[in-house]
């Protein structure tokens, strides 16, 4: 081959890897693109997940407060009732 034909089929070879690397880069510049979309939406959804769990914890913490609260009067109504059911024993009693 001459030395035109060489210079010419080397120039299209660096031209067609010019070309490949460049369609290469653009492909991966879009699929980051892509991922940085997908990543901003899954930031997103962890965010809204936090809240809402943030938000549970403290409903829980209400409800077992509210749960404490029903057990230290359910402690008072027993005491007065136990009290009432020997009062009503003693009255029985009496002839």
């Amino acid at each position: 081959m001459s030395e035109a034909g060489k210079s010419r089929l080397e120039k299209v070879q660096r031209d067609d890897n010019s070309s490949f690397i460049a369609s290469e880069q653009q492909e991966q510049q879009m699929l980051m693109r892509q991922q940085d979309e997908h990543l901003d939406e899954l930031s997103g959804v962890v965010n809204r997940l936090g809240a809402v769990s943030l938000t549970i914890g403290q409903e829980l913490e209400d409800q077992g407060n509210l749960l404490n609260d029903l057990d230290d009067d359910m402690d008072g109504v027993r005491a007065r009732l136990g009290a009432i059911q020997v009062r009503c024993a003693q009255n029985s009693a009496i002839p």
